[in-house]
């Protein structure tokens, strides 16, 4: 990762605009409160901020350039300690900040437990509103390690105590309890083993049932050939080109009001890594603002 700080600390190394003239704000949280094994993802946030300063601004595919974006990089949060809780309550204030000021808030963690936060605020804007969920894993155990919100049960959360749909896309790891009570529910899963090659991008869409969507992004989704800087990743998954169109296609046939990109694990060898999160996150960025 670059330790290079003579740039200022914003995404894409540009300037920051006034926060009232921002179309975006990037919010970076490294929180990693529930992480167990391998450790990390708190300093994702920053190696994506820093990644994202070291790519091409233009994007040949939609002509837009990030410097005239006007997206504004907050300080990072960083969430209470004492529990869960606490912490899921800090990040819903920091971002209801955010959609009380009409702006899109892209989220930078962290681990994945920190979208159970975002979504809470998102809803008091956006009652109507569905989850598309990239990742993985299910993230559907009814608690974890003795606690109830951690970044293996955030979409149970979601799904239960939030009663927001989602459609799961990419998945390939669950326990046989996740399995159960995912044949009852109706949580719509698009399996990875079903689609090895191509996305079904039309029907994923389709099974999205609101028009205010939000996206959370494991980076785990990816396979790890490709990504593999996260703390559990599974074989098999997609690529860059892949994953674009549908990207592409939820936002141009939806309306975005919020996205998080979580679990990278950076480290100096697997760099590329860091700046396919980044590119990633520059991507939306143009679909959302073309």
């Amino acid at each position: 990762m670059s330790q290079n700080r003579t740039e200022p600390p914003f995404f894409g190394g540009c300037s920051n605009p006034d926060f009232k003239d921002a179309k975006a704000v990037i919010l970076p949280i490294g929180y990693e409160g529930t992480s167990y094994g391998k450790t990390g993802s708190k300093e994702g946030p920053e190696a994506i901020i820093n990644a994202s300063r070291h790519i091409e601004t233009y994007d040949i595919e939609t002509g837009k350039d990030l410097a005239d974006l006007k997206i504004f990089t907050m300080e990072g949060l960083v969430p209470s300690k004492n529990s869960t809780a606490e912490a899921m309550a800090d990040i819903k204030e920091a971002v209801a900040e955010i959609i009380k000021s009409g702006k899109l808030p892209i989220i930078l963690g962290g681990e994945h437990s920190i979208t159970l936060g975002v979504v809470q605020a998102i809803i008091k804007k956006y009652p109507k509103l569905s989850i598309l969920h990239l990742d993985a894993h299910a993230d559907q155990l009814p608690e974890f390690e003795g606690t109830k919100i951690h970044h293996a049960t955030v979409m149970r959360r979601i799904a239960d105590d939030l009663k927001i749909p989602i459609t799961s896309v990419g998945i390939r790891s669950m326990s046989s309890g996740e399995a159960e009570y995912l044949s009852k529910k109706s949580v719509q899963v698009f399996y990875a083993e079903d689609y090895p090659l191509e996305l079904p991008v039309a029907e994923i869409i389709k099974s999205l049932p609101t028009q205010d969507v939000y996206l959370t992004f494991d980076l785990d989704f990816l396979d790890p050939a490709f990504m593999p800087s996260t703390g559990t990743p599974v074989p098999g998954g997609y690529n860059f080109y892949q994953t674009l169109p549908l990207l592409k296609k939820l936002i141009a046939e939806k309306n975005l009001v919020g996205v998080d990109l979580v679990e990278l694990l950076p480290n100096q060898v697997n760099y590329h890594a860091d700046v396919l999160a980044a590119q990633l996150s520059f991507k939306i960025l143009c679909y959302k603002f073309r």
